[in-house]
C-alpha cells in the first residue's frame, strides 16, 4: 500500500474531474473515461491486496517451517487504530491475517502456538533481570532498565521475553534455534528480505 499509496491518489483526483453524479439527485451519467479509471483504480486494489497476501502467506510459512514452537502476543489492534500515525500501516499489516495464517501452518507442521496475555509486559519488562518499567512510551525504541543498567532495543527484549514464555511453557529442551544459513538460504527463495526492504 506505502509504495502505491501516490499511485491511488493521483488516479482518484483524476477520477473525480471526470463526469459522473455528485449527489443522488444529479442525473448525468458516467462518462466512459470516468469508468475506465474506475477500472483501473479497481485493478490497482486487488494487485495491492494479492501483493499482501503473498507477503502474508510466505512469511507465515517461512516461521512454521523454520519454528517448531512460537509466540504471539495478544494486541489490543483496534486500540492502536487510533493513534492517526500508525493506523494505514497497521491496517496494511493486516495482523487477524498474518495471525491466522500462521497459527494454521505452524499447526499443520506439527508446531505448537503459545499466545501471550494481552497485558503480557514483553517490552516493559527487563530481560537480565525482570524489571518492570510502566512508563515505557511507543516512542522509547532503546530500553534503558533502571535496576540493572540493561540497554537494548524494545522490539529485541520484547522477543527475548517471548522466547523465555516459551520455554516457561514446559517446552525449554525442545527449543532449538534453527541454522542461520537455513534462515537466510530460506529468506533468499521467499524473497521475504527484498520484499520487506522495498516496503
Amino acid at each position: 500500500l506505502k509504495r502505491n499509496i501516490n499511485k491511488i491518489k493521483a488516479l482518484q483526483k483524476k477520477l473525480s474531474g471526470k463526469q459522473h453524479p455528485k449527489t443522488k439527485d444529479d442525473e448525468r451519467k458516467y462518462s466512459k473515461s470516468y469508468m475506465r479509471l474506475l477500472k483501473k483504480i479497481k485493478k490497482l486494489h486487488t494487485k495491492i491486496s494479492h501483493l499482501r497476501k503473498d507477503f502474508i502467506d510466505k512469511a507465515a510459512s517461512f516461521i512454521a517451517r523454520n519454528y517448531r514452537y512460537v509466540a504471539l502476543e495478544n494486541l489490543n489492534v483496534k486500540g492502536m487504530m487510533s493513534n492517526h500515525r500508525l493506523a494505514r500501516s497497521l491496517s496494511d499489516v493486516s495482523f487477524g491475517r498474518l495471525k491466522s495464517a500462521i497459527v494454521n501452518k505452524v499447526q499443520l507442521n506439527d508446531g505448537k502456538i503459545i499466545e501471550a496475555d494481552r497485558f503480557y509486559p514483553s517490552s516493559k519488562t527487563c530481560c537480565k533481570c525482570g524489571a518492570v518499567k510502566k512508563d515505557l512510551k511507543l516512542s522509547d525504541r532503546i530500553y534503558r532498565c533502571e535496576s540493572c543498567g540493561n540497554e537494548i532495543d524494545r522490539d529485541e527484549q520484547a522477543s527475548i521475553n517471548l522466547l523465555n514464555l516459551i520455554k516457561k511453557s514446559g517446552v525449554a529442551n525442545a527449543v532449538r534455534s534453527p541454522e542461520l544459513r537455513s534462515i537466510l538460504a530460506d529468506l533468499n527463495k521467499n524473497q521475504l528480505a527484498n520484499l520487506a526492504m522495498k516496503a
